[in-house]
């Protein structure tokens, strides 16, 4: 399947590690865990600056791939200034077409997922089928599983695109640096904002070292949401050679436990690697027609091919 997660451009890549220096955190404990020395990992959408696949280099690894369907020549530039260019090679191809010659792998990193419950099954499936072409019978998965969950709200003023503001670029790229332990001043540049107006001919959004950048990473604000049902686990994926295939169930019935108006959902994302939480994301997503509900009666998602920008909703009396 073609690749297209946020982290495929580099400035995309190195604004999410600036944004979220705890999955760093987690994704270095994670790979310490299992990346022994002398051991083989693939990095399955290692995005632009394939950092995942540096920091498995230099935790010991003796052969790393790196793919990812978009340019990777500042991947290639990032493991060469780490000193681990000889021991980490990056192929521009699609995942499913990678030539099964390269495996198998030690570890199988897989960080695909970007935080939307109906393109990430797709998404989960890949990674099953990337098990099934690259891993043996003790490979390890970084993360081996994927938890969704989802609620129903209501909310007039849904902030759907859950923005938060990051730190200033200076500050955020070297919290990136010291808790993945790699270097990025051969990225640095693209914070510049000569550099973006030379090579792009625009000035926005300004970038300067200093500057602070508004971006889509966060959770939605509840602050003006009703929660009218319990959390209810939808599905969870195991990845592994030989787990079954992801899916996720035609439908989800949730009891209504308060009243009000039901005009959405959010959906939640847990990304999990042994007893760590590599990532946690929640998601709005409107419902087709919003109606009132009350204590007795029943939410019923409908989550078949009809499933697209809103979720096909009913309200039944318990």
């Amino acid at each position: 399947m073609p690749f297209d997660p946020e982290g495929s451009a580099p400035l995309s890549h190195l604004s999410l590690l600036a944004h979220h220096p705890e999955r760093l955190v987690a994704l270095r404990l994670a790979l310490a865990e299992h990346v022994r020395p002398g051991a083989s990992v693939l990095d399955a959408g290692c995005g632009a600056l394939g950092v995942l696949a540096i920091m498995a280099a230099k935790l010991g690894a003796r052969r790393v791939v790196g793919i990812d369907g978009g340019p990777l020549p500042m991947a290639r530039r990032l493991a060469e200034d780490n000193g681990v260019g000889d021991r980490v090679t990056f192929l521009e191809c699609d995942l499913d077409e990678a030539d099964a010659s390269i495996g198998p792998f030690d570890v199988i990193v897989g960080m695909v997922y970007v935080d939307n419950p109906r393109l990430d099954l797709a998404r989960q499936q890949l990674m099953a089928r990337i098990a099934e072409r690259f891993a043996h019978r003790t490979t390890a998965f970084i993360p081996d599983r994927v938890r969704l969950s989802v609620a129903a709200f209501d909310t007039r003023t849904a902030d759907a695109t859950g923005e938060t503001k990051s730190a200033a670029w200076r500050e955020t790229i070297e919290r990136a640096e010291s808790l993945s332990g790699l270097s990025m001043r051969v990225a640095r540049f693209l914070v510049d904002p000569d550099w973006r107006r030379s090579r792009l001919g625009l000035a926005v959004p300004p970038l300067s070292p200093d500057a602070r950048l508004t971006a889509r990473f966060g959770f939605p604000d509840r602050n003006t949401m009703t929660q009218l049902t319990d959390r209810e686990v939808v599905a969870e994926a195991a990845y592994g050679l030989g787990a079954a295939q992801p899916r996720y169930p035609p439908s989800l019935e949730m009891p209504v436990t308060r009243a009000g108006r039901f005009d959405g959902v959010i959906w939640r994302q847990d990304i999990v690697a042994g007893g760590l939480i590599i990532r946690s994301a929640e998601t709005f997503q409107a419902v087709d027609a919003a109606e009132p509900v009350i204590p007795r009666e029943t939410v019923t998602l409908t989550l078949d091919d009809r499933w697209r920008r809103y979720v096909p909703a009913t309200i039944t009396p318990s």
